[in-house]
């Protein structure tokens, strides 16, 4: 009996490493070659800085919204012109929040002076998946009490946003050429986190 139990120990144990899923806020070799940049190592928010009241911090190797502290946005020191952006994000059933690409440099962060990818399922003209006052996603989306993955590519007026390895937005606009990434909690109600935040600039 003892070496049947230690056997199925031994194959629950081989079974759980086999569905391990991969090192997160990592590079791989084949990564780095490719030439992406970590912008978020999973432990601090180094290459970071908060704007208006939102604060976050990094909890359980995610960057997540600081519950009371109200609205705003946590955005890139760096700014950033054409490149391929990916992350993954976790939102519940109340927060309204986005990935915003080339915002300005400093002030008020909006959909009408950067492009906002929208994380809102229930927003009745740009839900999750669309470029606010831009494009409407294609097909259906939710993304509540699940981790989601956007790959989004910003290449001159070349606009593609993926929703979980799925084209939902391919369009062409030229109003905003470079700035910072910015990560948002629009109301400061409910939460929202981040992780895997990975960039790799394109040539222009």
């Amino acid at each position: 009996m003892k070496k049947i139990l230690l056997s199925f120990c031994g194959l629950a144990l081989l079974a759980g490493c086999a569905t391990t899923s991969p090192r997160l806020n990592q590079l791989t070799s084949a990564e780095k070659q490719a030439g992406w940049v970590l912008l978020f190592d999973g432990a601090s928010l180094a290459g970071w800085t908060p704007r208006e009241a939102a604060l976050w911090e990094v909890v359980d190797g995610a960057i997540a919204y600081r519950p009371g502290t109200g609205p705003g946005h946590l955005c890139t020191t760096k700014s950033y012109g054409d490149f391929e952006l990916q992350v993954d994000f976790w939102v519940d059933n109340v927060a309204n929040s986005g990935v915003f690409l080339r915002c300005p440099a400093s002030g008020h962060i909006a959909a009408t002076n950067s492009y906002e990818v929208n994380i809102y399922d229930p927003h009745l003209k740009w839900p999750t998946g669309s470029i606010v006052e831009i494009a409407l996603r294609q097909g259906g989306i939710h993304s509540v009490g699940h981790w989601n993955h956007y790959d989004l590519v910003a290449q001159g007026d070349h606009l593609v946003v993926r929703f979980d390895d799925r084209v939902v937005v391919d369009i062409h606009d030229a109003k905003y050429r470079s700035g910072s990434i910015g990560l948002q909690q629009f109301t400061g109600q409910g939460m929202i986190k981040f992780r895997n935040i990975k960039l790799k600039p394109l040539p222009q």
